[in-house]
């Protein structure tokens, strides 16, 4: 039940998995049985994530590692740390992300669980990509890259492959990325699985950067100045941005377009549906990653580049 459930939400089809998980997840907790009731957690947590709850994925999440602890089960414990980093990485939250994937991988790592280890360094890689850290990430993607192919994990190949094209952008050759994007999405494709949200949404804004840096190279003057190296290897542009600069979350950005609409705190809390101390610490780490001082110079900011 809960391995059929977890190949349909893997294919996309969450409204066929739910039916089986939640009257199984009530028959597991009638009976007592806290490994089967945190396996069924697990699949819930990420039928919800998928459908946009972090908030209800963060809490089985952490139900079900609190029984994989008791439990005493290693290598669900380690495989929970990740799912829960996984929602905290798409809530912007990287301080706790990396707290859960360190202590991930160091299990996966004593455990001699590798093909565990592919999932820990590619998430790290997206930790230290979200956080303006790129060549530390490419590093990381790389690393679960090798790993995945001698291990022949496909899918996790095809991830890594997307994170590759986000920080390696291939010098000279602009085509590179596109042609790594394009072969991480027929690998997915072949299996029957679809792109987690995060990822997606990252790679579709790494497709944009590539695009925006296109076309001003294509509109730049006969014996124009060439740019600067360092302009190809800058971060993705952000959703309807037309400036580089370090990635921001599918969150951050919409909690930067609403600030660029005057909203205040309470208001984008219960626009998202988030608690405030959620939106002051998105709205914290957009000051940090754009290098400004103030809401009101982030609201600038989002007016120049297109959010409103």
């Amino acid at each position: 039940m809960c391995q059929r459930a977890s190949v349909l939400l893997r294919q996309g089809q969450r409204g066929a998995a739910l039916p089986l998980i939640e009257p199984g997840l009530s028959l597991a907790r009638r009976l007592g049985e806290p490994h089967l009731t945190g396996r069924l957690l697990s699949a819930r947590a990420y039928a919800t994530y998928v459908e946009g709850d972090h908030a209800g994925a963060a809490n089985d999440a952490a139900e079900a590692l609190r029984l994989f602890r008791q439990a005493g089960d290693g290598l669900q414990v380690e495989a929970m740390l990740d799912n829960l980093a996984s929602i905290e990485l798409a809530e912007g939250d990287l301080d706790a992300a990396r707290r859960h994937l360190a202590e991930a991988l160091g299990i996966a790592r004593a455990l001699n669980a590798r093909s565990d280890i592919v999932y820990e360094t590619f998430n790290l890689g997206l930790a230290e990509y979200l956080d303006g850290s790129p060549r530390t990430a490419e590093a990381l993607f790389g690393e679960s890259l090798d790993l995945a192919r001698r291990m022949g994990m496909k899918a996790l190949m095809a991830y890594a492959l997307i994170g590759v094209a986000m920080t390696g952008h291939g010098g000279a050759d602009l085509s590179w990325p596109a042609r790594l994007h394009g072969a991480a999405d027929q690998a997915l494709a072949d299996l029957g699985e679809t792109v987690a949200p995060l990822e997606g949404r990252l790679a579709d804004l790494d497709r944009q950067r590539a695009r925006a840096t296109s076309q001003t190279l294509h509109r730049m003057p006969a014996g124009g100045e060439t740019p600067r190296a360092g302009a190809l290897d800058s971060e993705p542009v952000a959703a309807g941005s037309r400036a580089a600069g370090p990635v921001l979350t599918p969150r951050e950005l919409e909690v930067l377009t609403l600030v660029a609409q005057g909203l205040s705190n309470p208001d984008i809390a219960q626009r998202l549906a988030l608690s405030e101390h959620t939106v002051h610490r998105h709205l914290a780490n957009i000051l940090r990653k754009l290098g400004l001082s103030s809401r009101v110079a982030a609201a600038a900011w989002g007016a120049r580049n297109g959010l409103v």
